[in-house]
């Protein structure tokens, strides 16, 4: 099994959270109707009114998962901004 000792196979300029493999990526999507959307994967499970709100819920999901999880956001305007590492 390899060791992870020698030469990285991701380019340069990758993002440094592509060069975690355990990380889970979990999802907040803004909605039309201004709701926020959570999902892990293409599971999405439940929407809340606020954003603050959604942010909550996935951190409590993250706890639940046992490993460290990725959050992302993305606004309907099409900006995505991740937000790092949540830790349980």
């Amino acid at each position: 099994m390899a060791t992870g000792t020698g030469p990285k196979a991701l380019p340069p300029g990758t993002p440094a959270w592509l060069d975690d493999p355990m990380s889970w990526l979990l999802h907040v999507t803004e909605g039309e109707d201004g709701s926020w959307f959570c999902s892990h994967g293409h599971h999405r499970f439940d929407a809340h009114e606020e954003l603050d709100d959604a942010l909550a819920h996935l951190g409590e999901y993250a706890a639940a998962l046992g490993g460290a999880a990725r959050v992302i956001i993305h606004r309907l305007d099409g900006g995505v901004e991740e937000l790092g590492v949540a830790e349980p």
